[in-house]
């Protein structure tokens, strides 16, 4: 089975971020699995946050998120984190409950992509 793995449409821009930190595939990996953990620990923060309605940490862990998806070529993750850093400063709650709901599902997105990738990468050595 041969799977090929569009870059349309996907969470991430690789070929832009593999630029970025100059070509090291080995190297991406290991940030992409860094950004999956910290994007856990943000999301606990986070979810927190909102049920407390700590405004303050809603815009700094958006705000934090944001810069990390930027770094890694993330448009959308980015955008969204952007939404989130927003919703804190306005102090809206409903928005960053509905941003939470949208980060999640990107960050899945995201995950499913990487492991595809990996998976496909690990097929084509093997050939």
């Amino acid at each position: 089975m041969n799977i090929q793995i569009s870059q349309k449409n996907s969470p991430i821009e690789y070929s832009t971020a593999l630029n970025r930190i100059g070509g090291d595939r080995t190297f991406l990996s290991e940030l992409l699995r860094v950004y999956l953990n910290d994007f856990s620990i943000r999301y606990s923060k986070l979810k927190n946050a909102i049920r407390k309605k700590n405004f303050f940490l809603l815009h700094k862990q958006g705000h934090e998120l944001k810069g990390a998806s930027a770094n890694l070529s993330m448009p959308l993750l980015e955008q969204l984190s952007y939404q989130m850093e927003q919703a804190g400063k306005e102090k809206n709650i409903k928005k960053a409950k509905t941003t939470l709901e949208e980060l999640y599902r990107e960050y899945v997105r995201l995950s499913n992509f990487i492991l595809l990738r990996e998976i496909t990468s690990k097929n084509c050595l093997r050939r």
